[in-house]
């Protein structure tokens, strides 16, 4: 099916999408590399992605972060 997973998380405000960023909102919260590389071991895969859209959509953003193990 492929050699990556994707970890796809939706969140329902803005307040909610802040809290799954570091403080400079740059750098994910440490908690979700850490659910990636779980599913990555768990399913034996080398590369993963992590996806966050923002809730409103705007401006269509959406934060994408590439995690190798």
């Amino acid at each position: 099916m492929g050699d990556f997973v994707i970890e796809i998380k939706c969140p329902m405000t803005e307040e909610t999408f802040k809290t799954y960023f570091d403080s400079t909102m740059t750098n994910p919260s440490s908690k979700f590399p850490t659910q990636v590389m779980l599913q990555m071991l768990f399913l034996n895969k080398g590369k993963g992605f992590s996806v966050w859209p923002s809730p409103t959509l705007k401006n269509y953003t959406v934060a994408l972060r590439y995690i190798q193990f």
